[in-house]
């Protein structure tokens, strides 16, 4: 059987980020739809309240969290902002490849910047005649000496 119940470090996490949506996000969002602005400062604030990226591993500089922590405070932020929340955890899409994949010296540069500076990231996956099923992307990565030469079409 699986306990829903939140630990007090869960319920605190959930509550500081239930009061930033309120404070931050909720009162902005129909201004950032009707300008089609990216709100960037407000994403950059959520991040030095510790409210994203909680993923990351400690040794580079992360809160080193579960899914579990990162999907309480990103349905708060969602409470306040759908688009925010996706703008907000984009970061974490495209970092998640990088724990899972990347050299230590990558991880290093990379995930340090993300978690300690705010850096945002992003990642290409949907290209036209696939969409996002990745098992349908048709780019190549070919290594040529000490690089690689990229091919292919992304769309966004």
């Amino acid at each position: 059987m699986v306990d829903f119940q939140l630990d007090e470090m869960q319920a605190m996490l959930k509550e500081l980020a239930h009061e930033f949506a309120q404070d931050e996000i909720r009162p902005n969002a129909e201004h950032w739809d009707e300008t089609a602005h990216y709100p960037k400062e407000t994403i950059q604030a959520a991040h030095e309240m510790g409210l994203l990226n909680l993923h990351i591993p400690e040794a580079y500089g992360g809160a080193g969290l579960g899914s579990f922590e990162e999907v309480l405070v990103n349905e708060e932020l969602a409470w306040g902002d759908p688009g925010f929340a996706t703008a907000a955890y984009a970061t974490a899409l495209a970092s998640a490849p990088i724990i899972t994949g990347a050299t230590d010296e990558q991880k290093e540069h990379w995930l340090r910047k993300i978690a300690e500076e705010g850096a945002l990231a992003s990642y290409a996956v949907t290209e036209p005649g696939a969409g996002s099923d990745v098992a349908a992307c048709k780019t190549t990565a070919i290594k040529d000496g000490d690089e690689y030469v990229i091919n292919g079409s992304k769309m966004w």
